[in-house]
């Protein structure tokens, strides 16, 4: 009682009438609080409805889940197809680019001696070698082609790799430069006889590669030389010899001009009755410096009337040493005059075989360089006895002084003359004597007189100056190109003919000339530039791959040149390339048989081009040919659902159980096409009129696959070589699907009965009333193979018309034996078989085929 009386007294503090609470709290009745407002009756009916709607829910939740998936997978296939197609397509617009006309600006000085001709244009790679353009060669028929001319030198630049690779077999050495420069000259010989003709710039360039390369006697180091350490031995005199190479081109280029200037202007040459090199220089020289009697130039050493230091520089300049030398003795009287120690040094530097004076001379003439001709040549001519400019080229040349300064004006007029003064002053680094010189001259007042200089560092020049330099005006397209091959630089050149870019790229990597690689080539800036050499050769191949895939072959046989670079990874590389390119092309092309071989209906096997050439591609055998090409195509065509080839080049490659697979797999989907009209619904194989003419036809020739199917189970049965490597269950389910297909086949031409004895006699459906067979036939179809299994719902109300077509012919038979109606109460009983087999299926047959099998049933009566 005390307890409740505080508790009042605290709860009337707070405001709270506890009596009236407790009034209220008693008023309340709980008793109907927790029973059912209804009473439920059917608690089992409840559950097993609320079971089925979580069953229900779980499976609508399952399908939204199924259906999402599906749309985000389509989603990312789409996404990663159309990424594929875009760049298919990037690179076929790529292929074409706007025409572009050029006029042509014929000229014989060796400023002017390239020209471009109209054409349109494309370009196959966005490379070094691909970021340039040519004439549009886009298929090889003639179609879409600008010229006749074009098309013709693309048919003979194919003739010289078919050469190429015949050398190539025979391991013999093939001129392929000459060889590519005379496919590059037109047959038409009004066009071949113009010099002013647009082909000049590329026979030209051609020429200069050829002589780079010292074809055809090439001598050239080892490829490794170029790719290899650019410090070692070998790479020096590798750039040594590339340097050689290009000075040569440059000096009969320009004796070349120099006979076209005498053509064009015989009386003012005079040559009378002396040819020789002297008196022609004679003639040029003065046909440039003097007119009417009087020589132009004031800054001309003259000596008796001659310009002494001109005709000798010209005479260098065709690279006639022997020839200056000779003509410097004869005028060493005057000579001597003025450079008292001048036909010492030339002397020397004429006889060293580096082109190197002694260090004595070498001492003196740079100290004499220094005090007497180095001021004058460095006040820009305002001196009032200015130095020839021809004797200040030849020093420059002798000493390889001020290599800072590497131009001599009014004697170097021209890009090429600049370009060969370069490689005259290029040289490799000799470790032992320039370490003495330079360590000797030190202290020398002309410290930069001993720089390197040598083909990189002019790579390096080149690179500096840019395009633009060479071709300001874009009418000299070949310029550049003709640049960085005399300055080594391979992987960068641009020519402005695709068609003779790629040919080009063929020469350098025959000489191993070609830094190749497996990704986008490096750019411009890199140290170590290269090409993508076989996706170039596969992208050219694109061309007319589908209309001559025996040309393309023989290219892509190239991609394998490269097969040694080092290092071996990117050399096996290379050869795996080619062989993918190869197995694309055999997949791509209807020629499989000229390509890849076949096999005869009486097993014989026919080589193809390729196992001919297995060298040429780095192929041991015939059984890497299969494992490599053959198989690797096949898989490819099986990947892209091409059954029928893949069927073929599988049985080429000697899988004859994948083969069989493949076989099944097609034979399963031909169950639901139309049939065929053929004779082989009997089972019987292919007859031939001609049983000499069928063993030469292809096992795999026939459209019809239940005729490929036969031939090829025919011949594997009879060669045991063969059906020992194919599996049981392969052949069991082939000669399932052939019987199924003949009773579809006899089916369709209203042979039911027939059909009705082979469908009893594969005892895939059941034929009793036996609930045990039904219940182990039904369980036997897991067993199954899928091109089966597919074929379910087709297979069963296949069996059930035959049934039913049967039965009504029976029905309307005009015998009345009981032999009749036993066979009608027989067909009753396997219709009720197959109806009951069907009905264990489930989920395994669509509920048309359930109706369908119903409503037959009951036509049975």
């Amino acid at each position: 009682q005390g307890s409740s009386s505080k508790a009042n007294y605290l709860l009337a503090s707070a405001g709270v009438n506890a009596d009236e609470l407790g009034r209220t709290i008693d008023a309340v009745d709980l008793r109907g609080t927790f029973e059912p407002l209804q009473p439920l009756q059917d608690t089992d009916g409840y559950l097993k409805h609320e079971h089925e709607q979580s069953i229900i829910a779980s499976i609508e939740e399952g399908r939204r889940q199924t259906v999402q998936d599906f749309y985000q997978l389509l989603d990312k296939s789409l996404r990663l197809n159309w990424e594929q197609q875009k760049e298919i397509l990037f690179e076929e617009l790529g292929r074409h680019q706007p025409s572009s006309n050029h006029k042509s600006t014929p000229s014989s000085s060796p400023e002017h001696l390239n020209r471009r001709s109209g054409s349109r244009t494309f370009s196959i790679e966005g490379t070094t070698f691909g970021g340039s353009q040519l004439t549009n060669p886009t298929t090889r028929n003639g179609t879409n082609l600008p010229s006749l001319d074009m098309h013709g030198k693309m048919m003979r630049y194919d003739q010289v790799v078919i050469k190429l690779n015949e050398r190539r077999r025979q391991n013999i050495q093939f001129p392929i430069i000459h060889a590519f420069q005379q496919a590059s000259v037109p047959n038409h010989p009004e066009e071949s006889n113009n010099k002013n003709n647009q082909h000049t710039p590329l026979i030209d360039t051609w020429s200069l590669l050829k002589h780079i390369v010292q074809e055809p006697n090439s001598d050239l180091i080892d490829q490794q030389a170029y790719l290899g350490d650019p410090q070692s031995s070998e790479a020096k005199n590798l750039r040594k010899q590339l340097a050689e190479g290009a000075r040569v081109h440059l000096q009969q280029q320009f004796l070349d001009h120099i006979n076209m200037q005498i053509a064009s202007h015989p009386v003012e040459a005079n040559l009378g009755g002396d040819p020789s090199i002297s008196n022609k220089i004679r003639a040029y020289v003065e046909l440039k410096f003097c007119k009417n009697g009087v020589w132009q130039d004031k800054r001309l050493e003259l000596i008796n009337q001659t310009p002494v230091w001109a005709r000798i520089f010209y005479l260098l300049r065709i690279g006639q040493v022997t020839e200056a030398v000779q003509f410097a003795k004869s005028q060493e009287t005057q000579i001597r005059k003025t450079e008292p120690n001048f036909l010492s040094y030339f002397t020397s530097w004429s006889t060293s075989t580096d082109k190197r004076l002694t260090k004595t001379l070498r001492d003196r003439f740079i100290a004499e360089y220094n005090q007497r001709i180095r001021e004058v040549s460095s006040d820009g001519g305002l001196s009032s006895n200015p130095i020839d400019p021809f004797k200040l080229a030849i020093y420059k040349i002798i000493g390889r002084v001020e290599l800072q300064r590497r131009n001599v004006p009014i004697a170097i007029s021209s890009m090429e003359d600049w370009i060969w003064l370069q490689l005259v002053l290029v040289r490799e680094l000799d470790q032992v004597v320039d370490h003495q010189h330079h360590h000797h001259l030190s202290n020398s007042n002309n410290p930069s007189s001993f720089d390197k200089y040598g083909l990189d560092d002019f790579a390096q020049v080149i690179a500096k100056y840019g395009e633009t330099h060479f071709d300001p005006n874009g009418n000299r397209p070949l310029m550049y190109f003709r640049v960085l091959l005399m300055s080594g630089q391979f992987e960068k050149v641009r020519p402005n003919y695709q068609l003779d870019a790629v040919h080009f790229a063929i020469a350098l990597a025959y000489y191993g000339l070609l830094r190749i690689s497996d990704t986008v080539p490096a750019l411009e800036g890199h140290p170590s530039p290269s090409i993508n050499f076989a996706r170039l050769i596969y992208r050219y191949t694109r061309l007319f791959s589908k209309s001559e895939p025996e040309i393309a072959l023989q290219y892509l046989y190239l991609i394998c040149l490269n097969s040694d670079v080092q290092p071996s990874s990117l050399g096996q590389q290379q050869v795996n390339l080619c062989h993918t390119y190869i197995g694309d092309l055999a997949v791509e092309t209807a020629s499989h048989e000229e390509l890849l071989g076949d096999v005869r209906n009486d097993g014989t096997r026919v080589p193809g081009m390729i196992e001919r050439d297995l060298s040429l591609i780095k192929l041991n055998d015939q059984r890497d040919y299969l494992e490599t090409i053959v198989k690797q195509a096949a898989e490819r065509a099986f990947r892209e659902r091409r059954l029928r080839d893949s069927i073929r080049l599988f049985n080429i490659a000697e899988e004859y159980d994948k083969v069989i697979g493949v076989l099944n797999l097609e034979l399963g989907n031909s169950l639901s096409q139309p049939i065929h009209d053929s004779n082989l619904e009997d089972g019987s194989t292919l007859q031939m009129s001609n049983h000499s003419k069928g063993a030469t036809i292809s096992l795999t020739a026939s459209e019809d696959i239940l005729v490929v199917a036969k031939n090829i189970v025919e011949h594997y049965d009879r060669t045991n070589l063969i059906s020992c490597k194919v599996s049981k269950k392969n052949r069991e389910t082939c000669g399932l699907l052939l019987k199924l297909k003949t009773i579809l086949n006899l089916h369709e031409k209203g042979r039911n009965e027939q059909a009705l004895g082979i469908l009893d006699s594969i005892e895939l459906l059941p034929t009793g009333n036996d609930l045990v067979q039904i219940i182990r036939k039904s369980e036997q179809i897991k067993d199954l193979d899928e091109s089966i299994i597919k074929n379910l719902d087709l297979i069963v109300l296949c069996g059930m018309n035959i049934l039913f077509k049967v039965f009504n012919e029976l029905k309307e038979s005009p015998y009345g034996d009981s032999g009749r109606q036993a066979k009608m109460a027989e067909i009753k009983t396997k219709a009720r078989a197959i109806t009951t087999f069907a009905g264990m299926l489930r989920y395994r047959l669509s509920p048309d085929t359930y109706s369908q099998l119903s409503r037959l049933q009951a036509y049975l009566h």
